[in-house]
């Protein structure tokens, strides 16, 4: 059975760089669809997931096999109140 990482962040990255190198990907490419990803499942888990429809590139990148283009951001619909106040209460 293997033990938890000491240093999960350190290990997350390792893991990554590991990734980038085998599949001959750019780490700074592979690096931002890791958060972009890690955040939309913490969306996705929370009350909130009802309120955003995901639009753009990254859901291109999951309709097809092969990426659209490489994209370093989230494009996000947000439905309801769409004060400042409301999604940094969202996202923080």
């Amino acid at each position: 059975m293997n033990k938890a990482p000491t240093n999960l962040p350190a290990s997350v990255r390792q893991r990554l760089l590991n990734l980038a190198s085998q599949s001959k990907q750019d780490f700074g490419l592979l690096l931002t669809k890791y958060a972009l990803e890690r955040l939309l499942y913490r969306l996705s888990v929370s009350k909130h997931r009802d309120a955003f429809v995901l639009k753009g590139a990254l859901l291109f990148q999951l309709w097809t096999s092969e990426p659209y283009r490489p994209t370093r951001d989230l494009d996000l619909l947000g439905q309801g109140d769409g004060s400042a106040e409301r999604y940094r209460k969202i996202f923080t």
